[in-house]
């Protein structure tokens, strides 16, 4: 029967301390491995702790059990060195850390297991049972006494070995911690504090156990060294912790501040403040470059591509790539993150590409609505000129000849000279119907000498009058002159026609942009303003040029017409997208 040596009190100490090593490994790794089933670290501990099972049947009453135990225990310890070398990702990645594991491995399969033959005795004591002195004999032993080679070489080289290889251990995890950003530092610090626990323990165990065995400081110690096991599964749990306290602070911080209108550069800075990793920067996928990535600046670099202590996540949209963030490999080792971390990044990606776009099309489409007008006012001067040089010298020349027929007729037919002097006056009336209508399609003075000439003209013409207030007006781009005279006069018309009106004031001023306002004096109105055909003419004219027209009035007090256009060689974007 399998059964603890010593004391009914020891047995039960040590029953108690005993499932609390095996299972807190256990519990803990399994947990983990429910929450994250692809844990390689997780699954270390699961093995782990089926390893320290084994280890426990050390207090076995039977010999050939214990010595089961003693075994694994030298298994155990070596599988400890991997488990705290290969954290967190479960893997070895450092050539020094593979030497280690096979140094120790060595030493094991050398120094250790090789002298089980010749070793009537394992050495005393150990925290895995509670006997001193009288625990069974070594169940493989082939021989009463040990030999002195391996009594006074092998035993004392071995342990001069496991202590040096202690030593190293120590230093490298001591270097992990100093040279590890503040991700992995965060992760890995609780369970490397544990491991330098091990470490240190069970560097001053063993010369403690060979020189004094029977010290309670050697008994103090092994405890020591026997719950830093179980607290390296304690410190995983702890760093899982605070991952996931990172995870969900870093989902926060992205869904903050990775917004639409970060620009590439800002992107990158914003995302390595959010995952906490100084390091990280993108690369952009640009098809016109020859090597295909650039960096947010434009610049050509070379492909991404995974290297040590770098590790990369392609964005991509469609199947095809968009970008690479390229950031800490401790990253790598949680998903979500890096998923989340690249899906915001196409998001922002996508939103600032599709505003860029729709920018461009806001502003093609604003020159395009400028070029009509400018069209449109090129139109009308032709027109005008046509009006002028074609139908009105026309009718000019037929009214000379009209003259001349009268003066022939009045002495041989006076009643037809009567009528062709009739037929004069209507041609005469046609020539002001014409003038007028040339004048009204576009005025020459208008694009001869500007905007200040051509509302003069119109308010020494007007039915009512005007007073212009037109104080530091020079000139401008023929399409804003146009647009600006054009409602100043179409609101002169509608103050003269239904506001009844007794006089009217143009102002016009340049702040930057170019302001207009028309007031009258009339009866004003109250309600909604139906726009007619002329004012939904002179919004569209206004928005074509970058500009806008507002309405305001109140019975009793008249109405003020007023907007503005911006003066800018090219014509801005609308306040709602811009």
């Amino acid at each position: 029967a399998v059964t603890l040596t010593g004391t009914g009190d020891h047995r039960v100490e040590n029953a108690v301390l005993q499932g609390a090593v095996v299972a807190l490994p256990l519990l803990v790794g399994l947990w983990i491995r429910h929450h994250r089933r692809d844990d390689r670290f997780a699954g270390l501990l699961v093995a782990a702790g089926f390893g320290l099972a084994v280890v426990s049947l050390s207090g076995a009453g039977a010999s050939g059990v214990m010595t089961v135990g003693r075994i694994a225990l030298w298994v155990v310890d070596l599988g400890v060195v991997y488990i705290v070398l290969a954290l967190p990702s479960g893997r070895l990645t450092g050539e020094l850390d593979r030497w280690l594991v096979i140094a120790s491995a060595l030493l094991v399969g050398v120094l250790y297991l090789p002298t089980l033959p010749f070793s009537p005795r394992f050495p005393e004591p150990t925290p895995w049972s509670s006997c001193d002195g009288g625990c069974p004999s070594n169940a493989l032993s082939l021989v009463d006494a040990a030999p002195g080679v391996v009594r006074d070489v092998v035993i004392p080289l071995r342990l001069v070995l496991t202590f040096v290889l202690l030593v190293a251990f120590a230093l490298v995890l001591i270097g992990r911690v100093r040279a590890a950003k503040p991700l992995l530092r965060r992760t890995i610090a609780p369970t490397l504090a544990a491991a330098l626990t091990f470490v240190v323990a069970h560097a001053i165990y063993l010369p403690l156990r060979a020189y004094a065995p029977h010290s309670a400081v050697t008994d103090a110690v092994g405890i020591i060294y026997l719950l830093s096991l179980p607290g390296l599964a304690v410190g995983f749990a702890g760093g899982f912790f605070a991952r996931r306290v990172y995870e969900a602070r870093v989902l926060e911080r992205l869904a903050v501040d990775v917004g639409a209108r970060v620009d590439a550069g800002e992107l990158g800075r914003t995302m390595a403040r959010s995952l906490e990793d100084p390091g990280l920067h993108l690369v952009y996928w640009n098809a016109g470059d020859p090597g295909g990535w650039v960096d947010e600046t434009g610049w050509p670099v070379r492909a991404p591509q995974a290297e040590p202590g770098v590790a990369v996540t392609e964005v991509t949209a469609a199947g095809r790539p968009v970008a690479a963030i390229l950031h800490d490999p401790v990253l790598a080792e949680d998903r979500a993150i890096v998923r989340a971390a690249a899906a915001h990044a196409l998001v922002a990606l996508e939103n600032k590409r599709l505003i860029s776009l729709l920018r461009a099309s806001v502003r093609d489409l604003a020159r395009s609505r400028s070029r009509v007008v400018t069209i449109a006012d090129r139109e009308r001067r032709r027109i005008e000129r046509d009006l002028h040089d074609g139908a009105q010298q026309g009718l000019v020349s037929l009214r000379i000849r009209l003259a001349m027929l009268q003066e022939r007729l009045e002495v041989a037919a006076p009643a037809e000279a009567a009528a062709v002097d009739e037929l004069g006056h209507q041609v005469e009336e046609a020539i002001d119907q014409v003038r007028a209508l040339a004048k009204g399609i576009y005025p020459p003075v208008l694009s001869e000498r500007g905007i200040v000439d051509a509302l003069e003209m119109a308010a020494r013409t007007a039915a009512l009058p005007v007073r212009l207030e037109l104080e530091g007006i020079g000139r401008y781009r023929s399409e804003l002159e146009s647009t600006v005279y054009f409602a100043c006069v179409e609101a002169l018309q509608n103050a003269s026609k239904h506001a009844g009106a007794t006089e009217v004031t143009i102002a016009l001023h340049d702040d930057g942009e170019l302001h207009f306002e028309v007031r009258d004096d009339g009866a004003g109105f109250d309600g909604r303003l139906v726009d007619g055909s002329g004012l939904s003419n002179l919004r569209d004219r206004l928005a074509a040029v970058g500009g806008e027209l507002r309405i305001t009035s109140r019975p009793g007090n008249g109405t003020v017409v007023s907007g503005r256009v911006p003066i800018d060689d090219e014509p801005t974007l609308p306040q709602e997208v811009a």
